[in-house]
């Protein structure tokens, strides 16, 4: 009972949680029915991909969470390392035994979405944005992988594939800002990140271009009607006024600390993005 709570924290629940939530919005999306047994089966498969994801990635980033994350399980021995890869090894055999009872591309999704986060954590992480593009490509997934659970409907416009192109463009530009905070761990340990390539500035223009952009993309839906009004509210209010603001103060207070505090803001950002296509669907 003692490890419930730090394997908890090694998953990151409440990653786990968006991930699961933006499968279920994606179904949503689709004009699915709220209470449908394979869409809440595959945001539970999301979920714990997610999951065996974070811990593993732990696993491979002790020595610069030890820099960047030092409040992390594994660093402070809360969870032993072995318990990570167990965590990883379950979480990834149930997501896949739960796929098997949804399409066939959701499987084919969540089996590759389990290989290319092994990729990433060997290797991706290490290079120069393929690593990023990685986390970006996943996390528009997830509204994919939702409104797959009707494959009729699952390329139906605007549907799931705008929150996924949003997503993508989102977690872009954050994993970017996240490299930045953790610019001296991963530096620590040589790895070639962006930032460690071309400088933490240039880094910051570049996620500052891309988040310029999603805010652009944002207020199209507004402009076509594809949402209720409820979106626009939010968007605007809760997700773009607040990413520019956060994008100006990390540019006017260029610490690493700052660049953390905005990486987490933006989650929270991501999440309230999220509720705009949950409570603005038509």
């Amino acid at each position: 009972m003692r490890l419930i709570i730090p394997i908890l924290r090694l998953v990151r629940i409440h990653n786990c949680l968006i991930a699961g939530a933006g499968v279920w919005i994606g179904g949503y999306l689709v004009y699915f029915q709220e209470n449908n047994l394979r869409l809440l089966l595959a945001s539970i498969a999301a979920a714990l991909i997610c999951a065996g994801g974070n811990a593993l990635n732990d696993f491979f980033d002790i020595e610069s969470d030890r820099i960047s994350h030092p409040g992390r399980p594994l660093i402070g021995g809360t969870v032993p390392s072995y318990l990570a890869i167990m965590v990883w090894i379950v979480a990834n055999l149930a997501a896949v035994v739960i796929s098997i009872f949804l399409h066939p591309i959701q499987l084919i999704i969540a089996v590759s979405a389990i290989i290319i986060l092994v990729w990433y954590n060997v290797w991706l992480k290490r290079t120069v944005i393929w690593g990023n593009l990685a986390v970006a490509i996943l996390g528009g997934a997830v509204f994919i992988f939702g409104g797959l659970c009707n494959p009729q409907l699952s390329l139906k416009f605007p549907g799931a594939l705008i929150p996924s192109l949003f997503a993508f463009l989102f977690h872009l530009g954050r994993e970017l800002i996240k490299d930045i905070a953790d610019y001296e761990g991963d530096k620590s340990q040589h790895i070639r990140t962006l930032p460690a390539v071309i400088s933490p500035l240039g880094s910051l223009i570049l996620a500052s271009f891309i988040s310029t952009a999603l805010i652009v993309l944002t207020v199209y839906p507004i402009w076509q009607k594809w949402y209720n009004p409820a979106y626009g509210l939010i968007v605007v209010f809760l997700a773009d006024i607040p990413l520019i603001g956060f994008l100006a103060f990390s540019w006017f207070a260029q610490r690493l600390d700052r660049f953390a505090l905005t990486a987490t803001a933006m989650k929270v950002m991501m999440v309230l993005g999220m509720a705009a296509f949950l409570f603005g669907r038509k």
